[in-house]
């Protein structure tokens, strides 16, 4: 039987072996001669920078074209890995990353897994608006206990809420952990929370509902939410550090004169619409090269220490509200201020302290209550308002705490017994409350027109506890408390 005509098997396999391997020198070839093109480009000797960070909009200077420019233009690649705190910290300590961003509470509470790695070497920006608790048809802080409240772990915005139960002396028993602001916000249009922790665009989103209040923000607080640039202690001497900080405040500089400019990148990068573009701004305050100088770090040229004292508030507010203990012997060993301080040339002005003016007391009467502030009892010899040694020490700890919400006024109320001329426990009343006021003024440089001292004698009695003993119900009924107020005259 005649064979079928064709080429035979054998051959064709010779063939293809013999084409794959034309092509594949071919494809060598064409590879080899483009790699020595970009060997030989000015891309092939940049210097690699990983930058761990997320969405935040504090961040994105640092991650815009300018910022990106610049370190071409000084022999370096920037690149910004996305990523969750927790990745990021984990990620700096096993030398992936080369730097990243945290904030300082969560470099506090997830740096101590790694035995603290890495030190901010510059503090970013701080949240001033970025981040709020509003409420449904809920008008101060002391109305959200025993509320459903909405809000996401591990996130700046679970940090304002610890700090607010710390500082109010707030219990929450109900919570819903949710993956984000957005859905915190979903939770509380749908009536599923009462309250909710969010941060911007959604706080504005939020405030257009009827019946949705802001109760706080971190815009009414002072070094509670502060993010920073971390950098693993090995690499501390590495030039890349000091030319990311360099042109970083140069970034931050241009994009300051060129507003437009950095709107434009951000609504490219996000789709946001203008009026979002503004109020994520407008909730973020950005900390230059001075004020790292004179505000943050113990520099030189700095009076104050103000990154040491949000790692200490930090650890207490955690230490309070968590299972966290510090291991962190002084804040100074995860902070190194030598590169801010080699940059900084001795210029620039300080922030402006706020000026509270003179109220009388009617208008006292129309501001807005925030909270009342975690004190615990000022004890008093009887009969007398002279503060003791413990009283003092009761009054620094709630100064503390003070000092994390700068914009609002102090109202110092004093509180007697039942017994005893009503009249003289007002007087005595008002006397301790005044005492209080002094010792902030004087100690702490409060200014008086900030706050105000009433004396309310017996008028304003305590509700007893179930199961109270009459002795031990007497016994906390003289007291003085601390209320913040806001002022929106």
């Amino acid at each position: 039987m005649q064979a079928k005509s064709g080429i035979e098997p054998a051959s064709i396999g010779k063939f293809l072996i013999f084409l794959a391997l034309g092509l594949g020198s071919l494809g060598y070839f064409y590879f080899t001669k483009q790699q020595a093109r970009f060997d030989g480009s000015d891309a092939a000797n940049l210097k690699s920078i990983r930058l761990g960070m997320d969405s935040w909009i504090g961040y994105f200077p640092a991650c815009g074209f300018q910022m990106k420019k610049r370190l071409r233009n000084r022999g370096f690649n920037l690149e910004c890995v996305d990523g969750p705190v927790s990745e990021r910290i984990k990620e700096l300590s096993y030398g992936k990353l080369d730097l990243a961003f945290s904030t300082v509470d969560s470099y506090v509470n997830l740096g101590a897994a790694y035995d603290y790695p890495a030190v901010f070497i510059m503090v970013v920006d701080e949240s001033k608006g970025g981040d709020a608790i509003v409420g449904y048809e809920i008008n101060d802080l002391s109305q959200i206990e025993n509320k459903t409240i909405a809000y996401a772990p591990e996130s700046p915005s679970e940090h304002l809420l610890r700090g607010v139960a710390y500082h109010f002396d707030l219990k929450f028993s109900q919570s819903i952990p949710v993956s984000d602001s957005n859905e915190a916000l979903d939770k509380l249009k749908n009536r599923l929370a009462e309250v909710a922790v969010l941060w911007e665009p959604d706080v504005t989103k939020a405030l257009q509902i009827k019946g949705i209040n802001k109760l706080i923000s971190s815009k009414d607080t002072e070094r509670l939410i502060v993010d920073g640039l971390l950098i693993h202690r090995s690499r501390l001497s590495e030039t890349y550090a000091k030319i990311f900080i360099e042109e970083y405040f140069g970034t931050l500089k241009y994009y300051r004169e060129n507003l437009g400019e950095l709107k434009s990148e951000i609504e490219a990068s996000f789709g946001l619409k203008p009026a979002e573009i503004d109020s994520m701004l407008s909730g973020v305050e950005y900390s230059s090269l001075a004020d790292n100088a004179i505000k943050w770090f113990a520099t030189n040229f700095g009076e104050e220490d103000g990154l040491s004292r949000t790692i200490n508030g930090s650890i207490k507010i955690l230490e309070n509200q968590s299972t966290f203990r510090s291991k962190i012997s002084s804040p100074l060993v995860i902070q190194s201020s030598n590169l801010i301080a080699e940059l900084y040339d001795g210029k620039g002005s300080r922030n402006q302290e706020i000026i509270f003016s003179h109220l009388e007391p009617e208008v006292w009467k129309l501001l807005k209550p925030v909270g009342r502030l975690k004190l615990e009892p000022i004890t008093f010899p009887s009969g007398q308002s002279d503060l003791s040694l413990q009283a003092k020490e009761e009054i620094d700890k709630v100064a503390e705490k003070i000092l994390f919400y700068p914009n609002f006024r102090i109202l110092i109320e004093g509180h007697t017994g039942m017994k005893g001329d009503k009249q003289a426990n007002i007087e005595l009343s008002q006397a301790r409350a005044e005492s209080v006021v002094r010792y902030l003024n004087v100690t702490y440089g409060m200014t008086p027109n900030r706050m105000l001292a009433i004396g309310y004698g017996s008028d304003k009695p305590l509700p007893r506890l179930p199961n109270e003993s009459l002795r031990a119900y007497n016994y906390r009924l003289p007291r003085v408390e601390v209320h913040l107020l806001k002022d929106d005259l």
